[in-house]
């Protein structure tokens, strides 16, 4: 398993999940997922948490490149969100779940998990 981050504070604190959990096998890639996507190897899971402004062009071309059985999407932001899923032709929606973890606010996450269609 490997994750990829850009910011090496969340990179530590994975670590410090993992070590704490027990958790092995997992790596981490100090890196942008664009660049990091470029040279992946076949997966059969993609989890993707991306900023505000959603998947960049280049990760979404890239996710459709790779092909992986499903994708889990978590996201803050429904415009952006829909815009991805929209670009991410080849996948079924097989169940979307909203999440109000700031009941203050009036933000959602939500979490979409994805299949690929040709699969049998």
């Amino acid at each position: 398993m490997l994750g990829i981050e850009e910011s090496s504070a969340a990179i530590r604190c994975a670590q410090e999940n993992q070590s704490q959990s027990g958790t092995q096998g997992v790596k981490f890639k100090f890196s942008r997922a664009e660049e990091a996507l470029k040279t992946a190897e076949p997966v059969d899971l993609v989890i993707v948490n991306p900023p505000k402004t959603g998947l960049s062009k280049t990760v979404r071309d890239a996710l459709l490149h790779l092909q992986p059985a499903e994708i889990l999407y978590i996201s803050c932001m429904p415009a952006t969100l829909k815009r991805d899923l929209d670009d991410l032709i080849g996948y079924k929606r097989e169940k979307l779940l909203g999440f109000d973890l700031f009941p203050q606010t009036t933000h959602l996450e939500t979490l979409v998990k994805m299949v690929r269609k040709n699969l049998k």
